[in-house]
């Protein structure tokens, strides 16, 4: 039996959170209700959003739904490049395939957006791909970041108006896929 080693750190929980995850945003894409699934991490997040909208296709669900992929710093830092320093091609393959599965892929920077496309082309030239090309043609630059303040106080009339529009009711859900952690800098939660 070959057990290869964790792909990231600490950070990256294991199969019976994935499992977890993915089995909840299923069953929240099998209402119909129309969804945007935002992932602002490629691992696990982007894996369990991808996995969950091909899962609930393939039962017959029929999900109406846009996805999201929101590349951040350490994406590229902490797990891409660490699988290109230890060679492990594919496992930096199947970042690449995961992110780009997305209806959407941004980046929280330039910066970041320079270093997905420097990675694509270390991963291009040891095997072949072609995600450079298809992250400097679709990998798009998306900042500041979220801005929760915009969404206090809102007029109750407005907010009403606005779900109508859109077919929803108020006291709804929103799925958002993260942990909580101290901010990098920052020292305040």
């Amino acid at each position: 039996m070959e057990r290869p080693e964790a792909v990231g750190d600490y950070r990256v929980p294991d199969g019976r959170h994935l499992a977890g995850l993915t089995g909840r945003l299923v069953e929240l894409l099998a209402e119909p209700v129309p969804t945007t699934c935002l992932s602002m991490y490629l691992v696990p997040h982007t894996q369990v959003v991808t996995d969950a909208v091909a899962a609930a296709r393939a039962a017959g669900f029929a999900p109406d739904v846009h996805t999201v992929a929101k590349a951040v710093g350490s994406d590229v830092t902490n797990v891409i490049r660490s699988c290109l320093r230890e060679g492990r091609f594919g496992a930096a393959t199947v970042l690449f395939t995961t992110f780009l599965a997305n209806d959407e892929v941004v980046a929280v920077s330039d910066y970041t957006r320079d270093e997905i496309v420097a990675s694509a082309q270390e991963v291009d030239a040891h095997c072949g791909t072609t995600f450079a090309e298809q992250c400097r043609r679709r990998v798009a630059v998306s900042y500041p970041p979220i801005d929760a303040s915009a969404y206090l106080d809102l007029d109750p009339a407005a907010v009403d108006a606005a779900l109508a529009r859109r077919g929803l009711e108020r006291d709804g859900y929103v799925l958002f896929l993260s942990r909580v952690a101290r901010a990098k800098g920052s020292t305040t939660w």
